[in-house]
């Protein structure tokens, strides 16, 4: 059985503070946790929301979304500088692609098989081209692709670009500083 796309659809998407998410109705981002860099360098999960890293400080990017009933065929990384896959759980069923601003991007649920498990490909290229700049014209472009399916462990199918291995080294210096304290917290 070939995997089934329910639909595809693309948009410009406001990014501030170096990101965008995808969420639930009325949840964001815990702030605090957005300070965390994420270990995959482009995705960091909370519940109910996914912040997704991107190049530009503040402006605008590419998003094309692609809501599925299945899993792609294969992942084709040819054409992008990295590709993550990444686990979310959804409790409404009514994710999607949301901003900081008081609008959300003309882009359609991504959660198509209602509250559950599911799993996220998101490709990202051109975070290199004015990292840390505003950009008013997008550099960046981000592809997603959901479908439901049990949670899983991260899957990395490419990391090339500077930028995300700048967060991956981020976090892991955090994760090397937090390390001992969490073990004496864990054998107290």
């Amino acid at each position: 059985m070939t995997a089934k796309l329910t639909s595809t659809a693309q948009a410009l998407v406001h990014v501030s503070h170096h990101m965008f998410y995808l969420g639930e109705p009325y949840t964001d981002p815990d702030p605090r946790l957005t300070r965390f860099a994420p270990m995959n360098g482009l995705i960091l999960v909370q519940p109910g929301n996914a912040v997704i890293f991107v190049g530009a400080s503040e402006g605008f990017v590419n998003v094309t979304v692609q809501p599925r009933r299945d899993p792609p065929p294969r992942v084709d990384a040819s054409e992008w500088d990295d590709v993550v896959e990444t686990s979310l759980r959804s409790s409404s069923g009514k994710v999607r692609v949301k901003t900081f601003m008081v609008h959300w991007p003309a882009l359609p649920v991504l959660t198509t098989a209602g509250p559950g498990e599911y799993r996220l490909l998101v490709h990202a290229r051109g975070r290199d081209t004015a990292p840390d700049l505003a950009a008013f014209t997008p550099n960046e472009d981000y592809l997603i692709v959901v479908w439901p399916a049990p949670a899983a462990p991260d899957l990395i199918h490419k990391q090339t670009d500077a930028y995300g291995a700048s967060w991956r080294q981020a976090a892991e210096k955090v994760q090397q500083s937090t390390a001992p304290t969490a073990h004496r917290q864990l054998h107290a």
